[in-house]
């Protein structure tokens, strides 16, 4: 008998908010605000859902609004998603109307 592994997913609602890191081993969906870092399997954040940190996941979907920077492996922006930060992804797919504020690479320093 084969064994099937659920992927959780957990959801921070519209009247939520978090201030703090964040992580969790399956899937967050967000409906609220993170004030904080977040890493997990997958990022979802939701038409009314605003972060404010970093993202680090394996794939991520924005359609409400990030401040701080993703880092993906797939990285996808609706039309509604407001991204601005530094952004780093293998593959980026966003909708015309998706609005996107690069911070520019910062120069190492020499000592």
């Amino acid at each position: 008998m084969a064994v099937t592994r659920r992927v959780s997913v957990s959801v921070i609602a519209a009247d939520v908010e978090i201030g703090g890191s964040i992580k969790a081993a399956g899937e967050l969906h967000i409906d609220g605000t993170v004030k904080g870092d977040i890493t997990a399997a997958a990022v979802t954040v939701g038409a009314g859902g605003t972060v404010e940190g970093h993202i680090s996941a394996d794939n991520v979907l924005v359609a409400g609004t990030v401040q701080g920077g993703i880092e993906a492996k797939e990285l996808s922006l609706t039309r509604s998603a407001r991204v601005r930060g530094k952004i780093r992804s293998d593959v980026m797919t966003a909708d015309i109307g998706a609005v996107v504020e690069l911070e520019p690479p910062t120069a190492p320093t020499t000592t």
